[in-house]
């Protein structure tokens, strides 16, 4: 079964990620490795500041290929259009589950609150067609609502970014990601890039 690594970064742990990546790849045999910089969610909200990075601080990771976004594609839209699914494929072809084996589209929406289903109560299969069917926002997602993200320059890259982290961020699934918008120099002046600033 391949393994993936998320890590999280922040100031104290910048100057490690190359070599992290490194010995995750190498002695550890992972499949794949990605870093996330922490996010003000939560109990990460109230964190004491230098927990996060910079806007230009995760710009430059993004730049280096250590923090991964979307590949462009001019028909990115009518792609997306076409589909009901988030683009990354939360709680269609991955899922997150907690120690307490609840299920989760992935760790975000374990703090959003919205969880697929609990494994001390029905198999993983069950939970996951149930889910699938069931209308839940990352299975039947409207990608015709992303009136801002559409309109920007650099959506064909970023796809409009984390679905589930903008819901965090701004309250809406259908708002920019404004971490996703930082990364691709996308200038918010928002409250929200003030919260991942």
């Amino acid at each position: 079964m391949p393994v993936f690594i998320t890590a999280m970064v922040q100031d104290s742990t910048l100057g490690c990620v190359e070599d992290f990546k490194d010995f995750c790849l190498g002695e550890l045999g992972a499949s794949g490795v990605r870093f996330s910089p922490v996010m003000p969610i939560g109990r990460a909200k109230n964190a004491p500041s230098g927990l996060g990075l910079s806007a230009a601080k995760v710009k430059d990771l993004f730049h280096k290929g250590l923090i991964s976004g979307g590949d462009e594609n001019e028909d990115v839209f009518t792609r997306l259009a076409g589909s009901r699914n988030f683009y990354c494929n939360a709680g269609i072809g991955q899922c997150y589950i907690s120690a307490a084996g609840k299920v989760y589209a992935c760790h975000y929406f374990q703090n959003i609150g919205e969880d697929m289903g609990d494994l001390p109560v029905k198999p993983l299969e069950r939970v996951y067609r149930e889910y699938s069917d069931s209308g839940a926002i990352a299975a039947d997602f409207d990608w015709e609502k992303l009136e801002k993200c559409k309109a920007c320059a650099h959506f064909a890259k970023c796809r409009g970014g984390c679905r589930a982290r903008a819901k965090l961020l701004s309250g809406s699934w259908y708002n920019p990601d404004a971490f996703s918008c930082g990364m691709y120099g996308v200038e918010r002046s928002d409250a929200i890039q003030e919260q991942v600033e």
